[in-house]
């Protein structure tokens, strides 16, 4: 587990002043605390940029889990870990293609990792984690995630983008 004074997404909660923020919670109950606590309403205009941001320090929080590239096998398997792949493959080719072909939703990979556990919830088809994922406000940007790294083979369509 990392140092707190690293990790993107304190950093982000601990930044707005008098905000307690409980590392314990899933980040987007933390994220629902905090728009309370600043008393944004839904159609806020800094509560939508408040979770562009909150989306960046996931990817930050992503990438400092399991790293940026793709081309090491170590990052891979920890990822398989994260999300209840196994045996994890033997390979990275093996690792990517079994990773593309798990429905998880990204905030709850972070969220696991961050807690050194398994994710608890792994969905059979896109359509639960669609429904699950809108239920639960825990929309990834298509924009985000598709840069590099291994982040952009857990995205999946969910509102008809990305």
């Amino acid at each position: 587990m990392q140092d707190s004074l690293a990790d993107p997404l304190t950093s982000f909660f601990t930044s707005y002043d008098g905000f307690d923020y409980n590392r314990d919670n899933e980040t987007m109950a933390e994220f629902g605390r905090l728009c309370r606590f600043m008393h944004w309403g839904k159609r806020n205009a800094t509560r939508r940029e408040a979770l562009s941001a909150l989306q960046e320090a996931l990817r930050d929080q992503f990438d400092a889990a399991f790293g940026k590239g793709e081309d090491r096998y170590q990052q891979w398997s920890d990822l398989c870990g994260t999300i209840g792949i196994s045996p994890v493959p033997d390979s990275i080719t093996q690792c990517r293609t079994r990773v593309k072909n798990v429905f998880v939703n990204i905030f709850d990979v972070v969220d696991a990792h961050r807690h050194g556990k398994q994710v608890e919830r792994k969905f059979r088809n896109i359509h639960e984690l669609r429904e699950y994922t809108v239920r639960n406000k825990k929309i990834f940007s298509k924009k985000r995630a598709k840069k590099e790294g291994l982040l952009k083979y857990l995205l999946k369509e969910i509102i008809g983008y990305y």
